[in-house]
């Protein structure tokens, strides 16, 4: 199994977060956890605290360089193998909307899975010229058909992840 086009690239955009973030997201959780006591919810209220602990330290986590490759068999993903057979389609998004944040990423390439955990999800490119050759190499194995985000997926993007 060769790979027909490969790179590596941060596996998520990261966002820095300012003081005002973490102050933010420690005020909401303090008071989430507050209300969830008033209600004498203590499971909740366990359960928001470290959710909130859960955010901020997401928030701080820097991304890791990731492998990707697109072979005649399926898509790597780091030591992962997403083959074919368990995708439906594909769509390359040129991503303008976000390049002020992120000006090394250029385009993404939407996946929608078979799987029901993980139904759509994304593999971001840095050069134009890798983005139309993997399209161009998708189209051999997959349908391409317009695939968007969830809007879970932007809430995340808005709220700095």
């Amino acid at each position: 199994m060769t790979p027909h086009i490969e790179w590596e690239t941060l596996e998520f955009y990261h966002n820095p977060k300012s003081a005002d973030w973490y102050w933010a997201v420690g005020i909401i959780s303090v008071t989430a956890v507050a209300v969830a006591f008033i209600f004498n919810e203590i499971i909740f209220a366990i359960f928001l605290f470290v959710a909130g602990f859960a955010v901020g330290i997401h928030g701080w986590v820097k991304p890791n360089s990731t492998y990707y490759a697109i072979t005649n068999k399926g898509i790597v993903i780091g030591n992962s193998m997403h083959q074919y057979a368990d995708l439906e389609c594909f769509w390359v998004d040129d991503l303008k909307h976000i390049q002020h944040l992120h000006p090394s990423i250029s385009s993404q390439i939407l996946l929608m899975s078979k799987k029901s955990m993980l139904p759509v999800f994304s593999i971001p490119m840095h050069k134009e010229m890798e983005a139309e050759e993997a399209r161009e190499h998708l189209l051999n194995y997959l349908p391409e058909k317009e695939i968007r985000e969830s809007f879970f997926q932007k809430l995340m993007e808005k709220l700095g992840f």
